[in-house]
């Protein structure tokens, strides 16, 4: 392994102690029976570390010059994982699985959007959410 690497791993076992909670993983079906559970994956709990991102989203049309300035309140949620958290490739989350995150504030329910690797030794999943408590 390159130094860098041997930082990248380091570093990302810091970011689990300090900001990391539990995060459950459910798999969920893909295609005809979509949204229910995937029994050929495993339920598993991670850590993962919660990011919220609360933002303001403003049209750019023609609405900016009215009086009326509508503003959608939105979240927009990542959830990060170490890339060794999962048993393997295959079981790391994909679109449309649910995470539940046991966080210092709450229990909440995230659908996964997408999966990404962020090149530092960790993956990200973009995520909305779902509410709080237990939602599957």
């Amino acid at each position: 392994m390159s130094l860098f690497a041997d930082l990248e791993t380091l570093v990302s076992a810091h970011v689990d102690v300090a900001f990391g909670d539990p995060v459950t993983h459910y798999p969920r079906r893909r295609g005809e029976i979509s949204g229910s559970a995937d029994p050929t994956r495993s339920i598993v709990t991670v850590v993962g570390v919660v990011d919220f991102n609360p933002r303001t989203v403003t049209p750019k049309g023609k609405e900016q010059f009215d009086a009326f300035q509508p503003n959608l309140m939105g979240e927009k949620v990542h959830v990060s994982f170490d890339e060794n958290a999962f048993p393997g490739r295959d079981a790391r989350p994909r679109q449309g699985d649910r995470l539940v995150a046991e966080l210092k504030t709450g229990t909440f329910t995230f659908e996964v959007v997408t999966t990404e690797p962020d090149e530092l030794g960790r993956f990200v999943c973009p995520c909305k959410v779902l509410g709080n408590g237990v939602i599957l």
